[in-house]
């Protein structure tokens, strides 16, 4: 199987991940995908659950490798399978930890401390070793044992209070953002720790927490609070789709031909009012002089989207979008997935989107890091996720130099499984 290019900027460094979820296992796929030489410890015993999360395609429930979650952010890595619970095991991951340059994990504080990997433990195995650990509320101060998961440390932020419609209880972002954004955090400054280990030849703890990582993107509404006393969560507020700042009439996402169907649009101005008019033929109820006026149009806010809505129904979406960016109308389609993945030029003309054959599944498109470098998508997705001992023999043959007799006597020990 094809690895990462050597060309790529971590192609020299070796990452052991420590990977549970999804906050550690993303931020090692970053790490992944710019080249570096992932290897995900984990056992038949003691498995990622991201392996058996749904959806999983092409697989019955608790398939663990055709995971679409899984997949996703576990390409261009390695495996190797060791119960940490057995002695001989622990003793050749601390070997491997020896020879890394990166360890990264999201585990409970106590849970390293346990098996003797606490960073202080690790920095003495290999004093150049970068630790990156990810947790909700870092491993400093009274809360650190505390444990958490990206949805309840969004819910301790306050973002989950800052997001639902008017009128109905807060409901979060239905997605673990803050596991994804502590990710980044720790491969940014994974790669800041490297720099530094450059001049230094020093490792150094990474410590994240995803509460912190939170709460500096709830800045404008703690400011606004704090200067001018308002409260983020007012009556009809968060407006629906419409804007809290700056009204306009009509604003907002209006159904299209088909099913599940839709079109933003925003009419920020007189004069967009009248394109929009001219772009549908000029219905006689836009010709209305009382809707000229913006002021005009939010007094009967509610009855002129719902006209809106009636005529934009008699477009395909796609189509809809194209006409009114062509008149000057701000505009744009609601996209699913599919959308996203298959349609949309901007991404595909960027190579957002990468494929690699998956032993089970075939084809398997994913997208890849969110940037270019010098014209080229950076890193990319090569090689399928591993299986949970798919390496082994290269781990601990090549990399730990152990015969293939030993590596026998430990699998009927228990310590390899």
């Amino acid at each position: 199987m094809q690895g990462p290019s050597p060309f790529l900027p971590l192609s020299t460094i070796r990452v052991v991940d420590f990977g549970r979820h999804v906050a550690g296992s993303h931020a090692t796929r970053i790490l992944a995908d710019l080249g570096a030489e992932t290897i995900r410890v984990e056992s038949f015993h003691s498995y990622d659950p991201t392996r058996a999360s749904n959806p999983i395609p092409g697989g019955e429930p608790g398939s663990l490798d055709r995971s679409a979650l899984w997949i996703n952010i576990n390409r261009n890595k390695r495996s190797v399978s060791l119960n940490l619970w057995h002695p001989e095991a622990l003793g050749l991951l601390k070997r491997l930890v020896s020879l890394s340059d990166i360890l990264v994990e999201n585990f409970h504080p106590r849970v390293t401390e346990a098996w003797g990997l606490a960073y202080e433990d690790a920095r003495k195995l290999n004093p150049a070793l970068i630790y990156v650990s990810i947790t909700g509320f870092g491993h400093q101060g009274r809360h650190r044992d505390y444990i958490t998961f990206g949805p309840t440390a969004q819910a301790l932020t306050g973002q989950t209070f800052m997001s639902g419609l008017p009128g109905k209880e807060p409901a979060g972002f239905g997605f673990s953002y803050l596991d994804h954004m502590a990710g980044y955090n720790g491969a940014i400054a994974a790669l800041a720790a490297l720099e530094h280990r450059h001049e230094t030849g020093r490792g150094q703890h990474v410590d994240v927490s995803q509460i912190e990582t939170g709460v500096a993107l709830t800045g404008p509404a703690i400011l606004d609070r704090c200067v001018n006393g308002r409260a983020y969560r007012r009556a009809g507020t968060p407006p629906g789709n419409r804007s809290a700042h700056r009204p306009a009439c009509p604003e907002g996402i209006f159904p299209c031909r088909g099913e599940d169907a839709w079109c933003a649009i925003t009419v920020q101005d007189d004069a967009a009012w009248k394109r929009l008019a001219g772009a549908l033929g000029s219905p006689a109820w836009m010709e209305d002089p009382r809707l000229w006026e913006t002021a005009r149009r939010l007094a009967h806010r509610d009855e002129v989207e719902d006209n809106l809505a009636r005529e934009t129904r008699r477009f395909g979406k796609f189509d809809l979008m194209a006409m009114l960016q062509a008149a000057g109308v701000a505009a744009g389609v609601v996209q699913s997935p599919e959308d996203r993945a298959e349609r949309d030029p901007q991404l595909a003309e960027r190579g957002l989107f990468a494929a690699f054959r998956h032993p089970d599944l075939g084809t398997w498109r994913t997208d890849g890091l969110p940037f270019l470098v010098s014209g080229r998508r950076a890193g990319g997705a090569v090689r399928p996720p591993p299986r949970i001992d798919g390496d082994n023999g290269y781990v601990l043959g090549e990399i730990l130099g152990l015969p293939e007799k030993e590596l026998r006597a430990l699998e009927a020990e228990g310590a390899i499984s």
